[in-house]
């Protein structure tokens, strides 16, 4: 079974494991807070092609 969502998992157990709101991680990430939500919930399948 493959998941297709392992970036936005990371970002969400990350995030967690450093005490950070979704809304705090993605000011320091540098990007919008809907986008940051997108790539958690893979609404945004790879960010990394935008």
């Amino acid at each position: 079974m493959v998941k297709e969502n392992i970036i936005g998992e990371n970002i969400k157990k990350y995030s967690t494991k450093q005490g950070l709101s979704q809304e705090n991680f993605a000011k320091k990430a540098g990007v919008k807070y809907t986008t940051l939500t997108k790539i958690e919930s893979g609404v945004i399948k790879n960010p990394l092609f935008w």
